[in-house]
């Protein structure tokens, strides 16, 4: 299916405004937490993205598990690490970029190779 996924979905940029929302506000509840020591809340953001605003299309078990699974692995405290990678191998480096301005982020990912190693 449609990358990866067993069923096509209807994913839309509903589903990721109200994915961005719903991180700018928890993100921002948690920094001013963040001050006194509390850590991000991975297991609610993962719940909330993975199972409710894209997760609640997915109907396939398989595909559940799946997008799940690269929850798990794109959001958790090591994505906080200004040199964490999710891929760092021959030819290709996959990580996050920190800078604040949009050509910065155009440029970063364009630097990604056309097609994986």
């Amino acid at each position: 299916g449609p990358i990866g996924f067993c069923i096509p979905y209807e994913f839309n940029q509903g589903d990721w405004q109200a994915s961005v929302q719903f991180l700018q506000n928890h993100m921002t509840a948690v920094g001013d937490d963040a001050k006194k020591g509390s850590p991000v809340s991975w297991i609610t953001v993962r719940y909330m993205i993975a199972e409710i605003q894209y997760g609640g299309r997915i109907t396939d078990n398989k595909d559940r598990v799946m997008f799940n699974t690269i929850c798990e692995v794109a959001m958790n405290d090591k994505i906080l690490n200004p040199d964490h990678r999710f891929y760092q191998g021959q030819g290709a480096t996959y990580g996050i970029p920190v800078a604040e301005e949009y050509v910065k982020h155009k440029e970063y990912v364009e630097s990604y190779p056309e097609v994986d190693p």
